[in-house]
């Protein structure tokens, strides 16, 4: 935690770099700030970016040119240590919380606001914090660092372990992700306090060239871990729009055949997904539920034997056990829908009612895939097998699939 005066090399460009990366996911996250475990961590960042960004002296002299003057002057390193403790209390209330023992948070703060007492105490009556840190030779400064850098081993130390554990047990793959980075970017704190209490009592050179690449890397698994949510809402975002742009075809075919699926007119490609996706989830939803409606209802346009038919002819086709379902189901949809434009005689319903998936996601799947096919040159040489195959004589047996 000494102060670190130096140019521009390589590693302390690294350190600016991820110190960077930290700020843009506190500024990025600020819109998802709603309960109390997204403001702890948020707090929690928001205080190591600021720690970090006070010990740096590239960070502190570009802050205090955008302000136009220096506001914390020769206080700007007992802020700085008094923001890091605050800031270490934070990420380890945030995980106290995350994994459930909410009852030990407030402690964390209780020693946190300790040992700032401490601190002040010790930086106001005994050895003022100056750019240099504290005077190393009296009692009063070797105490100073000591309990600060302790803190701060102990508590990242602790988090990292309870981190871990807690990687070890879990299921969520993001938290999963998450716990994971937190761990790894408590142990770089940790580590940073550690060299920094070495170097403390061993001041050698070599030591210190290791601080920027450190923090760097703590900075960087901070950031992101507290993107995680963040990637995971882009990937449903993509995933759920790849999903959709599938869906059109069958979706603008089955809702044009079938009246009173949507409260408005088919719309054109863009239109549809534009709308959709500002509503992402429910958007999906919808198409899904208006799809498997006109699914139901084009499924009485299907005499039994086209059914079956259907099944069998993707089988011959040498389609994986996984694409069966969604092929036949794409080769009837065809047939009912020219039934139905036909003005055929609507048939009872089926029995055989479609089965409900267990989840958006797996329907979402499964439909597009159906999507897939229904694009595909499959219904059309389905629909070729079955008129050759009503051009045959009558035997009372389903239509030969050797005959496709």
């Amino acid at each position: 935690m000494t102060e670190r005066e130096y140019g521009l090399a390589v590693p302390e460009l690294i350190e600016i770099f991820c110190l960077t990366f930290l700020w843009l996911v506190v500024l990025v996250r600020i819109p998802t700030i709603r309960g109390r475990n997204e403001r702890t961590m948020w707090s929690a960042l928001l205080l190591g970016a600021t720690s970090m960004s006070l010990q740096i002296t590239f960070t502190y002299e570009l802050a205090v040119h955008l302000v136009g003057r220096d506001l914390l002057g020769i206080n700007r390193d007992i802020v700085a240590d008094v923001i890091g403790l605050f800031a270490a209390a934070a990420i380890f209330s945030f995980v106290l919380k995350v994994v459930g023992k909410d009852q030990y948070a407030r402690l964390t703060y209780g020693a946190a606001l300790v040992v700032t007492a401490t601190l002040l105490l010790i930086n106001h009556y005994f050895d003022q914090r100056t750019p240099t840190g504290s005077s190393q030779d009296s009692a009063a400064g070797t105490v100073y660092w000591l309990v600060l850098l302790l803190y701060h081993f102990v508590a990242n130390s602790w988090c990292s372990y309870i981190c871990w554990r807690c990687f070890a047990r879990t299921r969520s793959s993001p938290l999963r992700v998450a716990l994971l980075f937190f761990s790894v970017g408590t142990a770089m704190a940790a580590l940073y306090m550690l060299v920094s209490l070495i170097h403390f009592f061993i001041p050698i050179n070599s030591i210190a060239r290791f601080f920027p690449l450190v923090r760097a890397t703590e900075a960087l698994l901070y950031g992101a871990a507290a993107a995680v949510p963040i990637v995971t809402s882009m990937s449903r975002w993509v995933r759920a729009s790849a999903w959709l742009s599938q869906l059109y075809p069958l979706w603008r075919d089955i809702t044009k055949s079938v009246d009173g699926l949507t409260l408005h007119k088919p719309r054109g490609y863009l239109l549809y997904l534009f709308l959709a996706c500002t509503d992402q989830r429910q958007g999906l939803y919808r198409k899904i539920i208006e799809i498997q409606d006109g699914i139901l209802e084009l499924k009485r346009y299907v005499p039994a034997e086209t059914l079956l038919a259907a099944t069998h002819y993707v089988q011959a086709q040498n389609l994986g056990d996984n694409d069966v379902r969604a092929a036949a189901t794409a080769c009837w949809i065809t047939s009912a829908l020219h039934n139905r434009s036909q003005d055929h005689q609507t048939l009872a319903d089926h029995e055989d009612q479609p089965q409900q998936s267990a989840s958006l996601s797996t329907e979402a799947a499964h439909l597009s895939k159906v999507a897939f096919f229904y694009s595909s040159p499959l219904p059309t040489q389905f629909g070729a097998f079955l008129r050759q195959a009503q051009n045959v004589p009558h035997t009372n047996q389903n239509p030969s699939i050797t005959q496709a």
